[in-house]
């Protein structure tokens, strides 16, 4: 079993880094120190957590050092079962986490990350041009103008690594 230490536990935004899913993509069962809420961002990949078979009301918590203590205390709960029970627990935990690790390897959640990955791309330009400024804007908007309407997200992705290696050679030869 895995306590992932998350990237963020004090903040009120979820992001969830390669702690989490190697976990997932390793068919490790998990707790979760993170933001508060983040088994629920868990949750909106498709993924299923380990509710009712661990408390995870540790969620919930929005005090870091709190949540961070009711997580322990799962810990020291599960650590003082009696073997059997133990046994008994990782095996239905396992369960659950190899239907996360199937779900992981679908190509749907290949193409629900590149989804969101475009969204929060396109949103992070948008605020970029806002505040479009310096030598190299001209370029980058060039470059992001060849990139548009993909006919896959995989297209998109190998159109947008031909166009950033072509940038980043013309700009090595300055």
């Amino acid at each position: 079993m895995e306590v992932i230490l998350e990237t963020l536990v004090d903040s009120d935004r979820w992001h969830l880094t390669e702690k989490t899913l190697r976990a997932v993509a390793c068919a490790m069962p998990f707790l979760l120190v993170a933001t508060a809420g983040s088994l629920e961002y868990v949750r909106q990949y498709g993924f299923r957590t380990f509710a009712p078979l661990l408390d995870e009301s540790y969620d919930h918590i929005l005090d870091p050092a709190q949540r961070m203590l009711a997580v322990q205390r799962e810990m020291s709960r599960i650590s003082a079962l009696p073997a059997r029970e133990k046994n008994e627990l990782f095996g239905d935990l396992r369960q659950i986490a190899r239907a996360n690790q199937a779900r992981f390897f679908d190509p749907a959640f290949g193409d629900q990350i590149m989804r969101e990955y475009q969204t929060n791309l396109s949103r992070a330009l948008d605020q970029v041009d806002q505040d479009a400024h310096g030598q190299y804007w001209d370029e980058i908007n060039q470059l992001l103008d060849r990139c548009q309407r993909p006919q896959s997200h995989r297209d998109w992705m190998l159109k947008l690594r031909s166009e950033v290696t072509h940038v980043m050679q013309a700009s090595s030869k300055i």
